[in-house]
């Protein structure tokens, strides 16, 4: 049997590795602090529920889709890429920009495309459901 020890591999080649202990981003950490978006709205770095990962949590204040004239707090989570301590800072705008922003920004737009009053692309119904919505409009 091949044992690594014997094979010259130091000891703390064996060590847990020690998950959760890594700062956040800095090039993300210093575009955070100089970031606007919309009015209310806040970003925010946390750890994940395990504390293995950085999650940037956004909380939103939105005018409910589905209730006209009501106006509440969205939530959105993105998972921080694990490895992004070593991308450049233009890469975290893009990031922030595109994976983060567009997909809020699709979200909620989907949530109010309606047609003949019908949710068509309601991020929340299943895929099933989208697509029997869709057939039914253009169908």
């Amino acid at each position: 049997m091949y044992d690594a020890q014997e094979a010259g591999f130091p000891p703390e080649a064996f060590a847990a590795p020690r998950f959760g202990a890594e700062p956040p981003p800095a090039a993300l950490v210093a575009l955070l602090a100089r970031f606007t978006y919309r009015p209310r709205w806040r970003f925010e770095l946390r750890r994940s529920v395990g504390g293995l990962d950085w999650m940037l949590h956004v909380t939103t204040w939105v005018e409910d889709a589905y209730k006209p004239g009501v106006w509440g707090k969205g939530n959105f989570v993105f998972r921080v890429p694990p490895f992004g301590e070593d991308l450049p800072a233009d890469m975290w705008l893009r990031w922030l920009h595109d994976n983060c922003c567009q997909h809020m920004e699709s979200h909620e737009g989907d949530e109010w495309f309606l047609v003949d009053g019908v949710r068509v692309f309601d991020p929340h119904a299943d895929h099933e459901e989208r697509k029997r919505r869709q057939a039914g409009v253009v169908g």
